[in-house]
């Protein structure tokens, strides 16, 4: 059965071109020596990614790159995904075949419909090198006896390998002939190459791609500017066979549903975020006394399932104390001198509440997680 569907298969078919473009020939950042390295490399700066879709780290003893994913949520395995520790929300390092240790690429691009000169320059030229996908058109021809159910598909892509150089004569285009030039960007005729190459019979990774064919040609074109950008124009056709059936994870074969309906408590949080919440306990009594145990609890951490029944703890008079939950049910104690700024979060864990001490008693306890509470019982919904 094919992966690709009459309505997204163009798009499936980009991001696979992009992927396989990527993984051979995109930069690599520093290796790597093993997976606790790579867990141990910072990913996130005080409140923003350090890493980009897609980027590229070989891992020495696995003897193949992991790629950044910024939306995955998976949970690490120790295997094919790896979580940071300093991620607690989506983010994680995912396992590839490619074993390529280098690449020289700033970055592919899927670039369609604008091609006003300002905005070639800003979007493809100031990337170079890079590679540039353009989706041309498509055709299909329909190869079931049912209307419009199964297509043989050809679809069209112009890619463009863009390179700088600043050499005279046939350098500009075949590229320099010194190793520490041409490592950083081997010119237009080499990169066109290596693109050809790398996609020529390629299945890219997709169910319903028979092959990608070179078609029409390729050139070099040189942009007569100071810049001197020279471009490898490069047409291909992907070979595929596209259905007009559901997507699986659209299907609408389901009987029946199990719904429970849940309650959220957003507290400082601006949507609800199903990978860190408190589903019930970690909670601190008020009244007199500064020793407290709190209550066992169930929570989710970073995607992870957790159940605990914390320590006996004496609270320090005259504090603000925040609990942070950790991945494995521990709970870390950060105190603030009251007026003070609110202190960080232990890195990886989930801060679920705050408690507030004077002289000689807790006098408040709130949560600072979102809370997700089940009411009702559970119900079960037919598929008529």
């Amino acid at each position: 059965m094919s992966d690709l569907y009459l309505d997204t298969a163009v798009q499936s078919i980009q991001r696979a071109l992009q992927r396989t473009i990527s993984r051979a020939w995109r930069k690599r950042l520093p290796p790597a020596t093993d997976l606790p390295a790579l867990r141990a490399r910072r990913a996130w700066g005080q409140s923003s990614p350090l890493r980009d879709d897609g980027d590229l780290i070989y891992v020495t003893a696995e003897g193949v790159c992991f790629e950044w994913s910024q939306v995955t949520t998976a949970a690490d395995d120790g295997a094919s995904v790896i979580k940071s520790d300093d991620t607690t929300g989506p983010g994680r390092w995912l396992r590839t075949t490619e074993a390529r240790q280098t690449g020289y690429l700033n970055s592919v691009i899927i670039h369609n419909g604008d091609f006003r000169p300002e905005v070639v320059d800003e979007r493809i030229f100031s990337q170079s090198p890079c590679v540039a996908i353009h989706w041309i058109d498509d055709e299909d021809d329909a190869i079931s006896q049912a209307p419009g159910a199964l297509y043989d598909s050809r679809i069209r892509f112009q890619i463009w390998c863009v390179s700088d150089s600043k050499r005279p004569d046939s350098e500009g285009s075949i590229g320099s002939s010194l190793t520490s030039e041409a490592d950083i960007d081997p010119g237009a005729l080499v990169s066109l190459g290596r693109i050809k190459k790398t996609l020529a019979g390629s299945r890219l990774g997709l169910d319903g791609v028979k092959y990608v064919e070179l078609r029409g040609g390729s050139r070099i074109e040189s942009v007569e500017d100071e810049d001197r950008h020279f471009v490898g124009a490069l047409g291909i056709e992907v070979r595929a066979t596209i259905t007009n059936g559901n997507d699986p994870a659209e299907s609408d074969s389901w009987t029946e549903l199990q719904v429970q309906v849940a309650a959220a408590s957003l507290r400082r949080a601006a949507a609800f975020d199903a990978e860190n919440y408190v589903a019930s306990g970690y909670a601190v009594a008020v009244g007199t006394g500064l020793t407290r145990t709190p209550t066992a609890g169930v929570a989710v951490v970073n995607g992870v399932s957790v159940s605990s029944t914390p320590d006996e703890r004496t609270f320090t008079a005259s504090r603000y104390t925040y609990r942070d939950l950790a991945e494995d049910g521990s709970l870390a104690y950060v105190e603030q001198v009251p007026g003070e700024p609110e202190p960080d979060i232990t890195a990886g864990a989930l801060r679920v509440g705050v408690t507030i001490t004077d002289a000689s008693s807790i006098t408040g306890d709130f949560y600072t997680a979102t809370t997700l509470t089940a009411y009702r019982a559970p119900f079960v919904v037919e598929n008529s």
